[in-house]
């Protein structure tokens, strides 16, 4: 199966030209601040016409709108595209074509975004959900030093230090059947990269680099 990964697109979804296939994997950040439903709606405008048969979303922690609205009203947008492919995802396991895949957004407290978790408990627990063996495994952020660099010196960072998150790579590390892929963004300056570490392919499916200019690498795999 031909699967495409992208995530971080800031609302510069239509600078992309994809290949096409049979699954599209977003793992968050379409939105800008994420307090304008028009991005969320132009975004899976664009989404639903990709030439996929499946389209799977996971928010990120720009998504502000998947998080401030309820459940009951986010969903539904979202199922309005479901002849189209579109699955949206939140801490749940579906299965397209054979392919198990699981997502979640949340992630450590990061400026006071969306899906922020700032107990370290509560986010283990959370990512424990994640079902040994899956396919696909779609996270927001990565984890603890795996791709995660941002490269940038700021805000009393050298710009090289890990920035992904310790509770994901801890439960990662203790399954037994880790995920064979596993998908992410959040952090710009790995974007467009693929590493392998034991048994899973980890990508950095960023599009927007630390400048949000959409010029990473889009990942396409033969899975």
């Amino acid at each position: 199966m031909k699967v495409t990964f992208i995530s971080d697109t800031h609302t510069k979804e239509n600078t992309l030209n994809l290949c096409g296939g049979d699954i599209l994997v977003f793992s968050g950040d379409c939105m800008s601040s994420g307090f304008s439903i028009f991005e969320l709606f132009k975004f899976i405008e664009w989404f639903k016409e990709q030439n996929y048969t499946y389209k799977v979303f996971v928010a990120g922690n720009h998504d502000r709108t998947c998080e401030m609205l309820p459940e009951k009203y986010i969903k539904p947008i979202f199922d309005l595209y479901y002849d189209n492919g579109v699955r949206y995802i939140k801490d749940e396991l579906i299965t397209v074509d054979g392919i198990s895949i699981y997502g979640t957004p949340y992630q450590p407290y990061f400026y006071g975004w969306a899906f922020n978790v700032s107990d370290s408990e509560k986010l283990t627990k959370i990512y424990k959900n994640i079902p040994e063996g899956v396919d696909i495994l779609i996270t927001h952020c990565p984890p603890y030093d795996i791709l995660d660099k941002s490269h940038l010196e700021k805000k009393g960072r050298t710009g090289e230090e890990p920035l992904g998150s310790t509770e994901l790579l801890n439960v990662l590390t203790e399954m037994e059947n880790p995920p064979k892929y596993h998908c992410f963004g959040h952090i710009h300056g790995d974007g467009g990269k693929v590493e392998k570490k034991g048994e899973t392919t980890y990508i950095n499916a960023s599009v927007c680099d630390e400048q949000y200019e959409p010029v990473n690498k889009v990942i396409t795999l033969d899975i």
